[in-house]
């Protein structure tokens, strides 16, 4: 069973998640990008945050700190529900089985009280019924895909048709992110020096505490997890690090990825969600990374606008696939059509035959078969003007022709007699003439 210490992390965040974890009631938002497939050079421009990973520890750890409680998991898929062994007897599934059913079955899963209520989404058809349920006092926890960050995810949640008296029960976001990790064998370190210290104080001002207690020298660190003294000077804990490049990154200067966090608690006694700041920044979470030597100091300053940058590719990237996906549709459905009128004509041409099949049956008449034959030619042919020619056999009439029916000719002409080589070919093997004017 995977746990958040499984995940690399600062120790910070146990302590917030430990809050999160014991919270009663309420509605619990881990929103964060989703995978999406794209193609491999695309990589760098949608990062996924490993959202369902952190979700499914979420739902673990709260069922865990709350041995009573049961969960019932509304989603469309079953493996969301998939949990380890110990407490899979505390989870029930309530399948969304189609659209237009999940308001329906959150209202129902809300009805029966669980101490745990797990949706799939928040989107514009479970994001109202979801705030309903925190409001009844049933613990909410759902996953959002944004590229927002801590109160900032209010703005989409509001667009998602929630009312603003319902924001109450809205208690925390949590945001993950990734974030490429330095090479460990080129990474360059950066010269120490006052000036970085007054460009992330100009950059974050609201780091401004956590800069000064990395200043001080004491802080908890990503490997110890412990409060420890780096070592003499100013700079002790602010070690910062640029990437460089060599075999093993494949001249990068990055190997692999690192998850980063955002908490935010709603604070009732403010008046305002806008106002209020998160527990733990993103910014301040990647500044102690950035100081372990883990993110690059560029990638720190340049925090906002490279998420921007990302924001940017993963919108072109989408826009590009689904022009793809048109016009490859298109082609489809060109060819479709293409493929039903080849079907339809020789459905006609069945239907033709057949008719000619039982005219020869029936008729006597050989003007009147004639006719028929005309008329049908034209139609699978779409021409205005058919003439149907009939060479005769007969002794002393061999190379002639017989005009045996006209379609959008004067009818006076049927029965007149021509050369058969105005007609047919008759060199090597006998073939129709074509005629580029008016045929003979």
């Amino acid at each position: 069973m995977l746990k958040l210490r499984d995940f690399l992390h600062l120790p910070q965040l146990d302590h917030l998640i430990n809050q999160l974890v014991q919270d009663d009631g309420g509605l619990v938002v881990l929103a964060g990008i989703e995978a999406r497939v794209v193609a491999p050079e695309e990589n760098e421009a949608i990062m996924p945050s490993g959202l369902s990973a952190i979700f499914n520890i979420l739902m673990q750890e709260i069922l865990l700190a709350h041995p009573l409680s049961q969960a019932v998991v509304s989603a469309e898929e079953r493996s969301l529900a998939k949990v380890p062994r110990q407490i899979s007897r505390r989870v029930r599934l309530l399948k969304v089985e189609g659209p237009g059913m999940y308001a329906q079955q959150i209202e129902i899963a809300a009805r029966q009280r669980p101490g745990l209520l797990v949706i799939e989404r928040l989107n514009e058809e479970s994001a109202a019924a979801a705030f309903r349920a925190a409001q009844s006092g049933v613990r909410v926890l759902v996953q959002l895909d944004s590229v927002l960050r801590g109160p900032a995810v209010v703005h989409q949640i509001l667009e998602l048709g929630v009312p603003r008296e319902h924001l109450p029960a809205l208690h925390w976001i949590l945001t993950n992110q990734r974030m490429a990790v330095l090479c460990g064998h080129c990474k360059r370190p950066v010269a120490q020096g006052d000036d970085q210290i007054e460009q992330l104080r100009r950059r974050y001002p609201h780091l401004g505490t956590a800069i000064d207690t990395l200043l001080a020298g004491t802080v908890e660190t990503l490997k110890t997890g412990q409060a420890t003294k780096k070592g003499a000077g100013p700079h002790a804990n602010m070690r910062f690090y640029r990437a460089g490049s060599c075999e093993h990154c494949h001249g990068t200067g990055y190997q692999g990825d690192m998850a980063i966090f955002d908490i935010f608690r709603n604070d009732p006694a403010e008046k305002s969600f806008f106002s209020q700041k998160s527990l733990l920044s993103l910014e301040e979470y990647a500044l102690y990374l950035a100081a372990e030597g883990d993110l690059d100091l560029d990638d720190l300053l340049d925090l906002e606008n490279h998420h921007l940058r990302r924001t940017y590719q993963m919108l072109t990237t989408s826009e590009r696939r689904l022009t793809e996906t048109n016009l490859a549709l298109s082609r489809k459905l060109v060819e479709l059509e293409a493929s039903n009128r080849v079907l339809l004509q020789r459905t006609e041409v069945l239907m033709s035959l057949q008719d000619l099949g039982q005219a020869l049956i029936t008729s006597t008449d050989l003007s009147e078969l004639a006719a028929r034959i005309c008329r049908r030619a034209g139609e699978l042919c779409g021409a205005d003007r058919v003439a149907l020619y009939f060479k005769r056999t007969e002794e002393g009439d061999s190379g002639m022709a017989e005009i045996l029916a006209l379609r959008g000719w004067d009818s006076s002409f049927v029965g007149q007699r021509l050369d058969v080589r105005q007609v047919y070919d008759l060199n090597e093997k006998p073939r129709i003439t074509r005629c580029m004017q008016t045929p003979p």
